[in-house]
């Protein structure tokens, strides 16, 4: 989603990661200048929704975050694969929270196994505890080959927004 995009930037900024989104909303002349500026290493990070992730070919990408799981799971396999190419190593990360876990059920079965799990994560909360308690709103992290783990909250101050949206 386009708005999430520029507040991931800009909460990634006050954390002094440099970084750029691109999205729908951005002109084409911007949208090759953050791409080109990640490319030559002038920012680590380049945030980008699904319509403006569609056809990007970056050599040497080493991590791929997934903010939100996507609504198709066909789509988390084209996100995944922009890292690990040709032989070369590389990790997916994955935010999943109890909302999104429909989505995490669909990739399983597109994969045809299941998807290991961070349960003992500092930030995990099973559906029990989120009926009990407020879920954390904290980063959690976790690696693993491509693959999503664990149940996560998004930090404080982004919103998840309409889905159906980029």
């Amino acid at each position: 989603m386009k708005h999430a995009a520029n507040q991931v930037v800009k909460k990634l900024c006050t954390a002094s990661i440099e970084g750029m989104a691109i999205h729908g909303n951005k002109s084409q002349a911007a949208r090759t200048k953050a791409l080109d500026g990640f490319k030559k290493g002038r920012f680590r990070v380049l945030v980008a929704t699904d319509v403006a992730a569609r056809g990007l070919d970056v050599d040497d990408i080493t991590h791929v975050i997934n903010y939100d799981l996507p609504v198709e799971a066909e789509t988390y396999v084209h996100r995944i694969g922009r890292t690990a190419r040709a032989g070369a190593n590389g990790d997916a990360i994955s935010f999943c929270s109890a909302e999104d876990r429909a989505y995490l059920r669909e990739i399983e079965h597109l994969l045809g196994k299941p998807v290991p799990a961070d349960m003992e994560h500092a930030y995990h909360c099973d559906a029990a505890s989120l009926s009990n308690q407020a879920a954390p709103k904290n980063f959690g992290r976790n690696s693993g080959g491509g693959r999503p783990k664990g149940n996560f909250t998004r930090p404080r101050g982004i919103k998840r927004g309409n889905r159906g949206r980029h």
